[in-house]
This record gives structure tokens, C-alpha cells and sequence, in this order.
């Protein structure tokens, strides 16, 4: 796979799950990584967080128009119900920088920020600056984790292995998450 390949896929995955798409751009981003190595997956990054403020900045010219429309797609996502929503509301309505970066790394998804912020008040500007640093700072300790640990079994287990147990993690990681979280 080919770097520009692999930068429009990080792209438009990066820009799917920002509005409604339910799998991680974290999935990718480490497979790029255990597979094509550390450059190719730290670019995946990079394109990963272009991709995830376009998504957020397109999701929140959405909700600007139709607020109720966004709410009621946000609500059909799995794993995400009422109670995210209002978490995310309530949390918009405070020290919102520091809840959308805790955010990134206690699942609560970052397009429900992106749809709630118009209605909080909250202005694109400041919300895109916010979500750049947010956003990479996942996708980068994602990256650094995988690269970290690929290095770890590298020296025991093959390509088709590593990927196989990266598999089964993600298969597990998304079982208990969706087993507990309501929505």
C-alpha cells in the first residue's frame, strides 16, 4: 500500500468516525503501524487528524442548521445514547477543552462534541483549535503504544501474527466497550 493511499484512507476514516461512523481510526492507524511501520502509521496520524477536525468542523456546520437532526443521528450510533449526549452537553457547558481532551481517552465519542457544540455556544474557531491538539494527542499515543509494543513481539512473532493478535485486541477492546456502554 502506498503512502497516498494509505494518507486517503486515514483521511476519510478520520472524517467518517468525526460524524457517524462507529469504529476507531485508531484501527487503522495501527495496523499501518504494525504493518508498514512507524512512518507510513505516523503519517496515518497526521491525516487521521486532518481528517477527524473536517469531520467535526462539517458535523458542526450540520448541527448550526439542524440541531434535532444531529441529535437524533448522534442517538442511533451504537454505544452512544441519551446519557452521552447529556454528559457531553453538561460538559460543553463548562471547562469544555479539557472535557473533549479527557474525551479522547475515556470513549466518549468526539462527534458528539462536534454536534453539540453550536447549541452550547461554543464557537467553531476555538472548537477547531481545540480539536486539533485533542484529536492528534489520541491517534499519537495510539501510534507510540503500537509502535512501542510491535517492537516488543516483533523479534517473537511474524507480520501475519502481529496482525492476528492486533485483531484479537481490537475484537476485545470493541466487545467490552459496546458490553459497557449503554446507548
Amino acid at each position: 500500500m502506498t503512502g497516498p493511499v494509505i494518507a486517503g484512507i486515514a483521511l476519510a476514516w478520520g472524517f467518517a468516525e468525526a460524524t457517524v461512523f462507529f469504529i476507531v481510526v485508531d484501527v487503522m492507524i495501527s495496523y499501518v503501524t504494525v504493518y508498514f511501520g512507524l512512518r507510513r502509521g505516523l503519517e496515518a496520524v497526521g491525516f487521521a487528524t486532518i481528517g477527524a477536525v473536517a469531520g467535526g468542523a462539517a458535523l458542526y456546520h450540520w448541527a448550526a442548521a439542524n440541531p434535532d437532526a444531529v441529535v437524533a443521528a448522534l442517538d442511533s450510533i451504537p454505544a452512544v445514547g441519551p446519557a452521552m449526549i447529556e454528559e457531553v452537553r453538561q460538559a460543553l457547558r463548562g471547562d469544555w477543552p479539557q472535557a473533549l481532551f479527557a474525551a479522547a481517552f475515556t470513549g466518549v465519542p468526539y462527534k458528539i462534541f462536534a454536534g453539540l457544540a453550536p447549541a452550547e455556544s461554543v464557537a467553531l474557531p476555538a472548537f477547531l483549535l481545540v480539536s486539533v491538539p485533542a484529536r492528534a494527542a489520541r491517534f499519537l499515543a495510539l501510534w507510540l503504544v503500537t509502535a512501542v509494543l510491535g517492537r516488543i513481539v516483533a523479534t517473537r512473532l511474524g507480520k501475519r501474527q502481529q496482525i492476528g493478535v492486533l485483531t484479537l485486541i481490537w475484537v476485545v477492546f470493541y466487545a467490552l466497550y459496546w458490553a459497557s456502554t449503554p446507548g
